[in-house]
């Protein structure tokens, strides 16, 4: 570069004695040169030398992950895909040196690092090394910077789903009224709850435990055949060519993401499969999902919405609740805090999973109706909960002829027209989720790439009913440009969930029968979805500005 200036950036590395099983463990990783918070005069890009203090054996890698945009506030709620941020890895050589260069972009950073751990590892993943760090030209200042940072916030805030002071109000009324009150306030550590070998391994914490839970549930990709499961009967096989089944562990069959030849390949996220529940506890849960929809607090619970937020879907019965409102709020915090977030320490380590601050859980209850009398109830409860026009654009991706649909909206009852559309298709054609083949044909034809989900990372857990072919397709990533990608079908089964980055495209097949019941949690990361100068206003200048009023 024409540019020579060099700036030192420490990684500090601590370890502690044996842990008891003959290892060290790594036990911190802190910047300290640059500080966090600090800002850097320059009107063009610097080289900067990056240089750990360690204690290392030869060939242990650490990553250092650059998230940067010129752009004070991000006004979007998708942000910029993490695939697009720079990575480079440093490896401790013969000479027990670990250094090397990265370049600062002018504007503002965002730096993590993270010990690059081999999948066999036995010592426990530390949490990631996080810096902000500003690259301005000699005019530039921080004026405004706060205040532009505080309305990026509220603006983001005011699209949460879930209304905290709501929920904890509902929750405290539903005490009285449930079902099961040992699942009231329960965590994934009450007896009894979660599986046992994935406490087992969270407790462990080391990468060696961790993947040994991923792996014995089937995950992550594999190019595998597809079969029926005759012991419990959950339908798994994928008829349409094409498709990739989540399979044993198998990471070379990825895609790379290369965006320069200089830099570190970044892996698009793949999805896993983790054992969480067991077949009663599902069953429990279910139960005391029904029970609130019954309950004396039933009207006043909320309506939990799709995530296109098109109201409910064809198919999807009545009774979807948000988890908090019902005491389910501290298993779905422990299932973030203690399940997604070391997990995805280990997975997704550039989407946030150090800093999930936010969270949102409610239940998905899917059934494909048999008579008549369910189909004409199923319509007009979608039709109710659904605006006009959307209830419309949903009708065709259902396979709605388009003619009709639109002609029905244009008429003088529109809604009674648009009933008589979809209850006449479906006598015609059957109900859309019996398609299971046709719905995978298109997805494998590329003529349905599914949506992203407003979150960073989601834990999505089965927990069962009688239902056959019923899962989830995974294809493109959100905010990539790539080509063909071949789709992933993940079958739902009882008790198992699967984990995911919000930001890849997905979409719902199934069931063919019967009813498929779901709790889902998504979570957020503050970190992530604000650009690094609002992470850099929101941790270095707040708390400038609170000092200064002291």
């Amino acid at each position: 570069m024409s540019c020579a200036r060099f700036l030192n950036i420490v990684l500090l590395v601590l370890l502690h004695a044996s842990d008891g099983r003959g290892y060290a463990a790594l036990r911190k990783l802190e910047f300290l040169e640059p500080k966090d918070c600090t800002t850097i005069r320059s009107d063009h890009e610097i080289e900067i030398k990056v240089v750990f203090e360690h204690d290392l054996p030869v060939g242990e890698c650490v990553i250092v992950n650059l998230r940067h945009s010129s752009q004070k506030v991000w006004w979007f709620m998708t942000p910029p895909t993490p695939l697009r941020d720079k990575q480079h890895r440093f490896c401790v050589g013969p000479d027990f040196q670990l250094s090397g260069s990265i370049d600062l972009p002018v504007g503002y950073v965002r730096l993590s690092a993270w010990w690059d751990q081999t999948p066999d590892s036995i010592e426990r993943l530390p949490r990631q090394a996080v810096a902000y760090v500003a690259v301005l030209q000699h005019f530039e200042s921080h004026d405004e910077l706060l205040s532009l940072a505080w309305q990026g916030a509220e603006e983001r805030k005011s699209h949460h789903v879930d209304d905290v002071h709501k929920s904890m109000e509902l929750s405290h009324k539903y005490r009285v009224y449930a079902k099961h009150k040992e699942l009231q306030s329960s965590t994934i550590y009450t007896p009894g709850l979660i599986q046992p070998r994935l406490i087992e391994a969270l407790r462990d914490g080391s990468p060696a435990a961790l993947w040994r839970v991923i792996t014995e549930a089937g995950s992550p990709l594999k190019q595998v055949g597809c079969e029926q499961n005759a012991s419990d009967g959950i339908w798994q096989r994928c008829s349409t060519p094409g498709f990739n089944l989540l399979g044993s562990h198998d990471q070379h069959s990825l895609p790379w993401w290369r965006p320069k030849l200089s830099e570190l390949p970044v892996s698009p996220p793949t999805v896993y499969r983790i054992p969480v529940f067991s077949p009663d506890l599902g069953e429990m849960l279910l139960q005391e999902l029904e029970h609130a929809n019954t309950s004396p607090l039933a009207g006043e619970l909320s309506q939990p919405q799709n995530p296109e937020g098109h109201g409910r879907r064809p198919g999807s019965p009545p009774g979807a609740v948000m988890m908090a409102e019902i005491g389910l709020g501290t298993l779905a915090d422990s299932l973030i805090r203690d399940v997604l977030a070391p997990i995805g320490r280990l997975i997704y380590p550039q989407w946030g999973s150090d800093s999930l601050d936010q969270w949102w859980g409610f239940s998905i209850h899917s059934r494909t109706p048999t008579d008549a009398q369910q189909i004409h109830a199923f319509v007009k409860d979608f039709l109710d909960k659904t605006p006009l026009q959307k209830a419309g654009v949903e009708a065709k991706r259902y396979g709605m002829d388009t003619t009709e649909v639109d002609a029905a909206l244009n008429r003088s009852h529109p809604k009674e027209a648009l009933y008589d559309v979809i209850v006449e298709t479906i006598r015609a054609k059957g109900w859309a989720g019996a398609h299971f083949d046709a719905q995978l044909q298109r997805v494998a034809e590329g003529k349905n790439q599914g949506h992203n989900d407003i979150c960073e990372l989601s834990i999505n857990i089965c927990l069962g009913r009688n239902f056959s072919r019923n899962g989830v397709w995974f294809t493109g990533w959100g905010g990539l440009h790539q080509g063909h990608v071949e789709p992933l079908w993940v079958p739902h089964i009882p008790g198992t969930a699967y984990i995911s980055v919000c930001q890849h495209q997905h979409g719902v097949a199934g069931p063919a029968e019967g009813e498929r019941h779901s709790l889902v949690v998504r979570a957020m990361s503050s970190q992530i979805r604000a650009a690094p100068a609002e992470g850099f206003a929101m941790r270095c200048l707040a708390s400038q500005a609170t000092s200064r009023a002291d």
